[in-house]
């Protein structure tokens, strides 16, 4: 239990830096979040976390998560993109049939499966900007993030649905980001690298 609680404030600790890094990196103009996403992540991370503490799985990185959310979405609204592209109505869409269906089944079960499920019809959005615009964001608040999920899954205390799932679904949406945003950073440095041919 001891390696729990340590993986689990090193998560939290992990999130509260990458969401202040990311916070300064969009005051600052370096990163441009995706209204879309980060709202259907802050509406998803407050049912998960509440259909978590209701199955009595409530862990430090989710409770750090919504909070963090909560206030990028605010400056997403404020300093992202405006207006909303075809693939951020699909994914308002998606998001509120999980919602509608959450309310149907009243079930703290079916919330954390069904939150997560769309937590990936969320991350849609930023994975598309991930690849198409990787400089509107942030990759070392991705890099914390991520780090936060890998020391949440090591923190796991039961292998139950409602305590994996979300450690590890969190952990693969957040992998595949930064593995898109680190891709530009990789073929560069692999250019840069490339000994030049000798001329004789």
């Amino acid at each position: 239990m001891t390696l729990y609680y340590f993986f689990s404030a090193l998560s939290g600790i992990f999130v509260l830096i990458g969401v202040i890094t990311y916070i300064f990196a969009v005051i600052r103009g370096h990163t441009r979040p995706s209204k879309a996403s980060w709202t259907i992540w802050t509406v998803l991370a407050v049912l998960t976390a509440g259909g978590m503490y209701q199955a009595h799985a409530l862990n430090v990185q989710i409770a750090a998560v919504t909070i963090g959310n909560i206030i990028i979405t605010v400056l997403a609204f404020k300093y992202g993109r405006s207006g909303l592209s075809t693939l951020d109505k699909l994914s308002y869409t998606g998001a509120g049939l999980g919602i509608v269906l959450w309310i149907i089944t009243q079930n703290p079960l079916y919330v954390i499966v069904t939150s997560l499920a769309i937590n990936g019809i969320g991350a849609v959005p930023t994975i598309q900007k991930a690849w198409y615009n990787p400089r509107e964001e942030s990759i070392l608040g991705w890099t914390f993030i991520f780090l936060a999920s890998l020391a949440q899954s090591f923190a796991i205390p039961a292998w139950t649905i409602a305590n994996v799932l979300q450690p590890l679904v969190y952990l693969v949406i957040q992998s595949l980001i930064l593995s898109l945003l680190l891709i530009p950073y990789v073929k560069k440095h692999k250019k840069d690298v490339t000994p030049h041919p000798i001329v004789s």
